[in-house]
């Protein structure tokens, strides 16, 4: 989400509506970009924004900075600072995207990165494995109470998305999207999976009076890895958008998601986003946001935030 990713006017074939239509999906992004990394929410982005509303303008560049900060089910805290940058082609009915992070991790000696969500080694940190699986895998697995700081590129993921149905003032968007996560970050250093996951999900998204409301779900299928037992995940989210200030370039969101946690045995992952969005400049070419995230599960983050900027070009 990995956009987490629209506001409805009358007539949705205006150039504003079509820039505030991606507000939504712009402030989500933030949520989604960022992870398939961390499995925070994860919505379509811009899904309004096409060729058509800029032409000769169809590429957008975004670079965001997040910090990360909890226990995530673990019993020491763990620290993510992510640098995020993203690339994407708006198409006539559909965009593509790239996006590659970068990561400092800080946490208890066995914690790493596994298909979107932070775990440890089973059997790490003093744990008993979960019923009916083996002990650590890993002879030199560290002893609890040992600190690993590690820095490096991420797993890169390839998102599409297509329009399945253009939206009206009575009629929803609903927007399809696959997304590819490659095996790209250095998964002994704790900072990939060492596998490709792939997810498909789609998203609605609908005016209510003043307030624009997304629902979306994905399933992804989860690359193995040998010393996890893991399992596919289903991703179900909902969220609240509201537009304000001049032409509506502006928007403050709200969107919870929970997931189940590719980790058998582990409590569902959920949490909470808030934040704000929007389009600058005379053109209207650069976009800002800035989230906030608070866990909703002992499996999530305590709290988070991300903050990024784009520019179309």
């Amino acid at each position: 989400m990995n956009g987490f990713r629209r506001f409805f006017e009358s007539s949705l074939n205006t150039m504003a509506a079509r820039r505030l239509t991606g507000q939504f999906g712009l402030a989500v992004t933030a949520a989604a970009c960022l992870l398939s990394l961390l499995g925070i929410p994860a919505v379509m982005a811009d899904t309004a924004t096409t060729v058509a509303e800029d032409p000769g303008h169809d590429m957008r560049v975004d670079v965001g900075l997040g910090r990360f900060d909890g226990k995530y089910g673990f019993d020491e805290t763990t620290t993510v600072d992510v640098l995020n940058v993203s690339a994407r082609r708006y198409l006539p009915r559909g965009e593509v995207q790239v996006s590659l992070p970068y990561l400092w991790l800080d946490g208890p000696a066995d914690v790493r990165f596994i298909s979107g969500q932070l775990a440890t080694t089973p059997g790490g940190r003093g744990q008993a494995p979960a019923p009916g699986q083996p002990g650590p895998i890993d002879d030199d697995t560290e002893p609890a109470g040992e600190r690993r700081k590690e820095s490096g590129i991420g797993d890169m993921v390839l998102q599409g998305e297509y329009y399945l149905m253009t939206g009206t003032a009575t009629r929803p968007w609903v927007i399809g999207l696959m997304r590819v996560k490659l095996p790209t970050g250095d998964d002994e250093r704790g900072l990939g999976t060492g596998a490709a996951d792939i997810e498909a999900g789609v998203g609605l998204i609908q005016r209510f009076g003043n307030l624009d409301v997304l629902g979306d779900a994905g399933y992804t299928w989860v690359g193995s890895t040998s010393a996890f037992d893991l399992r596919n995940v289903l991703r179900l989210g909902a969220g609240v958008s509201r537009p304000f200030g001049p032409d509506e370039r502006s928007n403050a969101y709200a969107y919870v998601e929970n997931r189940t946690n590719t980790i058998r045995g582990e409590k569902d992952r959920r949490s909470l986003a808030l934040g704000v969005g929007t389009t600058v400049g005379a053109e209207l070419r650069t976009h800002l946001s800035a989230s906030l995230f608070f866990g909703l599960s002992s499996t999530a983050e305590d709290v988070g935030a991300y903050v990024s900027a784009g520019y179309r070009f």
